[in-house]
């Protein structure tokens, strides 16, 4: 059984650049980079890009999902988007790099820097800079 997970998340080609992005082959054959300080999704070769999101599971499993369309009015939603979440594999390597990150700010706080740093920029803005 240890062996068929292994086969699993091998299937994957995931990789890790050392920094803040994961990329890996989807079960499509399309390979995709996940920045997790953008929070974002690239496929490599439309060039495309998705938001990527990190929740609370039940308990205390985090999750990894990703913003799709669908067919407006499906399960009784009439929004278009939803999430879906990333294989496991994926989702432990995008943890591990979510954790690394958080460290490198010293603070342990990605959100809360980002967050100053809009906040610093929409300080900044003025009447005239935005009639432009």
């Amino acid at each position: 059984a240890s062996q068929e997970r292994l086969a699993a998340g091998a299937d994957l080609h995931i990789r890790h650049d050392g920094g803040t992005c994961v990329t890996y082959t989807a079960a499509n054959g399309s390979e995709y980079c996940i920045d997790v300080a953008k929070m974002e999704q690239v496929n490599m070769k439309k060039g495309t890009s998705r938001a990527v999101f990190r929740q609370c599971g039940h308990g205390v499993w985090l999750m990894w999902l990703y913003e799709a369309q669908r067919a407006e009015g499906r399960n009784y939603t009439h929004s278009r988007k939803t999430h879906i979440q990333y294989p496991k594999w994926v989702a432990f390597a995008l943890e591990q790099c979510w954790k690394t990150m958080q460290g490198e700010l010293g603070d342990g706080s990605a959100a809360a820097s980002a967050s100053a740093q809009w906040r610093r920029i929409v300080a900044d803005l003025d009447d005239a800079t935005l009639r432009r």
